[in-house]
């Protein structure tokens, strides 16, 4: 009689444990969904423009010149007294403008209010 318990509570102990590797296996291997969250999670990628240096010919001729652009990116949700006059006068824009490039950016694809976005 216990003969018999023995067995089935070894053969229970082997079924969870064959349950538990195989939902392991789903997680880790199969599923990517949890690696690219935890990749959300712990890698910023950020993006750095190097700035390039004057090129010149053997005669000292110059060549190519260069001039920095930078990129204006907006975080919709953490814009708080937000002076679109002063921001105008800075940018060189009219209020129609920045109303229209605010227009653009909420019909955007990439739209998020929580995400950085390009803005000029």
């Amino acid at each position: 009689m216990n003969e018999g318990r023995k067995q089935i509570f070894q053969l229970l102990i082997v079924l969870i444990a064959l349950i538990f590797l195989v939902k392991l296996f789903l997680i880790q291997v199969a599923d990517n969904r949890y690696a690219a969250m935890a990749n959300s999670n712990a890698i910023l990628s950020q993006v750095e423009y190097p700035y390039r240096g004057l090129i010149k010919d053997r005669n000292g001729k110059l060549l190519v010149t260069n001039t920095p652009e930078f990129n204006l990116m907006v975080v919709r949700k953490e814009m708080r007294d937000f002076d679109s006059l002063r921001f105008c006068e800075v940018f060189q824009l009219s209020i129609w403008e920045l109303r229209q490039r605010f227009k653009e950016l909420r019909q955007r694809k990439e739209f998020n209010a929580y995400k950085p976005t390009l803005f000029i």
